[in-house]
């Protein structure tokens, strides 16, 4: 009896998460304030929200580039790390996404290999065709739990939706 009362309160947890999905270019400026805004709600909501990062780059080269080199940082497991830089103030061009994998510590051959050969360039796509099938057409673009919410708001007006999404008086 005990095992199926943990076993309920724990499926009641679980399916008490929302999940939040955001798209961005991480060229763009939006990008660091949105990502800085999730990362928050999903320190703060940590027990009740799931935030999933998804990249949406605009057909522009520096954009795109950025955009790979930051599969190519994943495929060596420095993802997070690499985003960080990539959503600051930087500059896109090949050889400084480069410098940055360097600075990372990533291995420099596998990391420019990857990057000139676009060997990840499949994992990026994927990322822009869920957005594009969900219909994402704006940076950023976040759904949470269902409700899509185009361009940039605030932290406090993407906290108001998910208090509201899980049911949470102010």
């Amino acid at each position: 009896l005990l095992i199926s009362l943990i076993f309920i309160i724990l499926i009641t947890m679980v399916s008490a998460k929302i999940g939040i999905e955001y798209y961005c270019d991480v060229t763009k400026s939006e990008c660091k304030s949105v990502d800085n805004s999730m990362t928050t709600l999903e320190d703060v909501y940590f027990i009740d929200v799931d935030v999933f990062f998804y990249q949406y780059p605009e057909e522009k080269t520096n954009s795109m580039l950025a955009a790979l080199a930051l599969e190519c940082a994943d495929a060596q497991g420095a993802f997070d790390e690499y985003k960080e830089v990539l959503v600051g103030d930087t500059s896109y061009l090949r050889e400084d996404l480069k410098i940055i994998a360097n600075d990372l510590d990533l291995a420099e051959s596998n990391f420019s290999f990857c990057l000139d050969s676009r060997e990840r360039a499949f994992k990026l796509n994927e990322d822009i065709e869920r957005g594009e099938n969900i219909g994402v057409t704006t940076n950023p673009t976040v759904f949470i739990h269902g409700e899509k919410l185009e361009g940039l708001m605030s932290y406090e007006e993407y906290e108001a939706i998910v208090k509201e999404k899980l049911g949470f008086d102010e």
